[in-house]
């Protein structure tokens, strides 16, 4: 189950920073390139973070995406996971070694937040993000 709640996670998170929209200030598109930082998460409208998660990053270069998930007692221990993606319009594909695993789509980017969304089999799974 963590496996896949780190793959939707690393997913949406590719799909938030990728994804286009306005941003606050007079409407050029904001850059999904950067490092981002989980805020909030929901899976079908209800919280779904524990503390450690709080620490999670998520890093956008041109072609992959990289998230940084902690854990343990402490929030010390962390593993990390890259995949590449591809982004047409908001929408977000994740793909290792070529095989598409995930899509996700970014409904909010602006200079300083990012939202993604993903649906599976009818769960909603929806990923907000701050741009450190």
């Amino acid at each position: 189950m963590k496996i896949v709640k780190n793959l939707s996670l690393i997913l949406l998170v590719a799909v938030a920073l990728i994804g286009c929209s306005k941003d606050d200030n007079g409407g050029d598109s904001a850059s999904l390139v950067g490092t981002w930082k989980l805020t909030a998460a929901t899976w079908n409208g209800q919280p779904d973070l524990e503390e450690c998660d709080l620490k999670t990053t998520v890093v956008f270069t041109e072609t992959t995406m990289t998230t940084t998930d902690y854990y343990g007692t402490d929030c010390m221990s962390s593993e990390s996971f890259t995949v590449d993606y591809t982004r047409s319009g908001n929408t977000l594909k994740f793909s290792i070694l070529g095989a598409e695993v995930d899509s996700a789509e970014i409904t909010t980017l602006t200079a300083s937040t990012l939202v993604v969304t993903d649906t599976d089999d009818g769960d909603v799974y929806v990923t907000t993000f701050a741009r450190q």
